[in-house]
């Protein structure tokens, strides 16, 4: 099993930092939210790109999951007690990558 601090340690070694996303604690890499803890205990969400958030929901189902609120956006909810330290590890390297894309803008 992960605990938070586990989770929020390593994120803050790759270069995360913390702050607030809707008032809940959160991580963000390069001013952007990639992980938050969820407010159901023993879970947390993170940011994926379309790609990884459906090879992980296809392969690793005992410990991502999607609720209805998140269908429209690229985040998975993991379950800590099922996480092992090589899973959060690709978890994260996964949604920082996301995170350092540049930003498509919009021309107006």
């Amino acid at each position: 099993m992960v605990t938070t601090d586990e989770v929020i340690a390593r994120a803050v070694s790759l270069g995360c930092e913390l702050g607030t996303h809707y008032r809940d604690p959160a991580v963000f890499y390069q001013e952007r939210h990639i992980l938050s803890p969820d407010r159901v205990p023993g879970a947390f969400f993170v940011r994926l790109d379309w790609e990884d958030h459906a090879a992980w929901l296809a392969e690793h189902s005992d410990v991502v999951y999607k609720i209805p609120h998140f269908d429209t956006w690229p985040y998975l909810l993991v379950r800590q007690d099922a996480l092992t330290l090589e899973q959060l590890h690709l978890l994260l390297d996964q949604s920082i990558r996301v995170a350092a894309k540049p930003i498509k803008r919009r021309k107006l």
